[in-house]
């Protein structure tokens, strides 16, 4: 993990505790925050360290395994570093299994999908991540996406809700499920025209989950910039799904990134030299993006199938959001169609 500080693990202690004593090992007892706030508990914490950071800043502290973090590190020390309004990347730690990455706060405006302002922001930060890390050749580290990863995810989602829609909890969504099916099968049915759209595009660092909630709008000089975060889905591929829209409502599945913005400062040095080839990619990269999402909500259904404590609660939730994603996902195929023309 690049140059990582290694510490035996803990037994016994608190994550907020586990997560000061990581940060006070890796900033050598200088920086003790003020007060600790959770903002994710589980085996997968996240902290704000307030006061902790330079000039008093908060910090965020994120547990995840050695790999996950691994890959963040290295995604923002080599990358993300370059771009304007990058966060600050503090350190990380590996404690036993485990490891702790420390970042300076995003802030607290939110990004709002149905601000043209943001938006614009987002496609302006997209094409200078695609260009700076196309012209990169020090990536190939870094996890591949490609869209024969993402053909594979769409045949185990499939699967999963096959198995699952004769479940005696499921039989209420049978016909949701069914046309989710319908949708996924029409997706397959245009996967040459999936990988049409992406064989143009160089390969760039993709982020993998590019939605509001990775997203804040921060402040350099008199400018508002994006500030981008959570890169546990990050790869190295086709961007298209980093340029996803939804259809539905703003922001349903992703940032829905300016697409106008993307293609003037890209200069459309990215999915081809033509207007049109990039709205080709956005079109494929929103299948991609559905399939990424329905991959997320089939984990609820593990919970369903195996008749857990909280098999209401997963039901209540796969019913709110593939009803969604059904709708986007058609929409998707749709547009797709309509821009391979």
């Amino acid at each position: 993990m690049g140059q990582a500080l290694k510490v035996e693990a803990t037994e016994n202690i608190a994550p907020a505790d586990e997560a000061v004593a990581a940060w006070l090992k890796v900033r050598h007892a200088r920086s003790y925050p003020t007060a600790v706030e959770a903002l994710k508990l589980g085996r997968r914490p996240t902290f704000r360290l307030h006061g902790a950071g330079p000039n008093a800043s908060a910090v965020i502290a994120k547990a995840r395994s050695r790999e996950v973090i691994a890959r963040e590190y290295s995604i923002y020390e080599r990358i993300l570093r370059t771009l304007p309004g990058a966060l600050s990347c503090l350190g990380c730690i590996e404690i036993g299994e485990a490891a702790w990455l420390f970042l300076e706060d995003a802030g607290v405006e939110r990004y709002d999908p149905s601000s043209q302002h943001h938006r614009t922001l987002a496609g302006e930060w997209l094409a200078a991540a695609h260009l700076a890390s196309a012209r990169s050749s020090d990536m190939t580290d870094v996890r591949a996406r490609s869209t024969e990863d993402y053909l594979e995810q769409l045949h185990l989602v499939r699967d999963a809700i096959e198995r699952s829609k004769r479940h005696p909890a499921m039989i209420p969504d049978a016909a949701l499920l069914r046309a989710l099916i319908v949708a996924l099968d029409a997706a397959e049915a245009l996967w040459p025209q999936v990988v049409s759209a992406c064989a143009g595009s160089p390969m760039t660092l993709v982020h993998g989950d590019f939605a509001s909630h990775n997203l804040r709008i921060g402040v350099a000089g008199d400018k508002k910039v994006l500030a981008v975060f959570d890169w546990e889905q990050g790869g190295w591929g086709t961007p298209a799904a980093d340029l996803a829209q939804s259809s539905s409502r703003p922001g349903a599945i992703a940032a829905d990134a300016d697409l106008e913005a993307y293609c003037t400062a890209s200069g459309h040095r990215v999915g081809g030299s033509r207007r049109d080839d990039i709205l080709r990619l956005a079109a494929a990269g929103s299948v991609l993006r559905c399939l990424v999402a329905i991959g997320w909500e089939t984990r609820w259904l593990r919970i369903v199938v195996g008749d857990g404590l909280h098999a209401s609660h997963a039901v209540n939730h796969c019913r709110a959001n593939f009803g969604v994603y059904c709708t986007e996902l058609e929409a998707a195929t749709r547009g797709l169609t309509r821009n391979g023309q």
